[in-house]
């Protein structure tokens, strides 16, 4: 009886064992899933944390390329203003020069008006 004691004492120690292994096994499992579920957790906090960051670099540098947009058409508006200033003044150099010719040319006509006279007048006497 004693062997037969033994034998099942033995197989319930090694089925206490096998228990034993399967609540540890079971346990580690259990741990590791949550582990698992924790991690995906901070892992999906994470990507919307850096998912916002974007989107808020992107709107910044949205509103810094509009900015520098707008700088460039108030150059090119600036310079445009500036171009018609310039012909302006140059159309304003060139009615002056026109009406200094004309008057120019309004004396020598006259000059020349005088000088005819002047050779008239040599030529009765």
């Amino acid at each position: 009886m004693l062997v037969e004691d033994l034998s099942e004492q033995r197989g319930v120690i090694e089925s206490a064992l096998a228990n034993l292994k399967l609540q540890t096994d079971t346990q580690a499992c259990r741990d590791m899933s949550q582990r698992l579920s924790q991690t995906r957790t901070q892992r999906t906090i994470l990507q919307d944390k850096t998912q916002e960051s974007l989107q808020q670099l992107s709107r910044r540098l949205q509103g810094a390329r509009n900015r520098v947009d707008s700088s460039k058409a108030q150059r090119e508006e600036k310079s445009h203003a500036q171009v018609m200033r310039d012909l302006l003044h140059e159309q304003q150099g060139c009615v002056e020069q026109v009406a200094s010719q004309e008057q120019r040319q309004r004396e020598l006509q006259q000059e020349i008006a005088a000088l005819e006279k002047q050779l008239e007048e040599v030529d009765e006497n």
